[in-house]
């Protein structure tokens, strides 16, 4: 669309051909790799937080840290693969296992913490 053209728009229409190339996906270069690192992030993040939802009524889970930073990186990686090609099936499963991993990490340390507290209660 030229110049003239755009200014001959009623204003509507240019907010939403601005709002169009605005948000539109913009390819960057090989960036294929992002959906597999949010795709494994994910899993690893799933697995790490049910590891640490089982091990919070034992001790201290060593697996919260590491369930929550993979989770961070699941979701980073496919919102940025999203924001770069569009969506992608493998990236967004990332996002979700990614997301369901840090929340299992969260209920880990709540039930750790409530364990705990528990715990000191009977001894005070």
């Amino acid at each position: 669309m030229s110049i003239p053209d755009f200014k001959n728009l009623s204003f509507e229409r240019k907010m939403k051909t601005i709002k169009n190339e605005i948000f539109k996906p913009k390819p960057r270069g090989n960036t294929s790799w992002m959906k597999w690192v949010a795709f494994g992030a994910g899993i690893a993040a799933m697995a790490f937080g049910i590891m640490a939802l089982i091990t919070a009524f034992f001790a201290w889970s060593y697996f919260i840290w590491p369930a929550m930073i993979f989770s961070a990186a699941a979701i980073v990686f496919a919102i940025l693969y999203k924001n770069g090609n569009g969506t992608d099936p493998k990236a967004r499963l990332g996002l979700i296992f990614g997301i369901i991993g840090g929340g299992l990490a969260v209920i880990a340390l709540i039930i750790w913490a409530i364990w705990i507290g528990l715990a000191l209660g009977a001894v005070l």
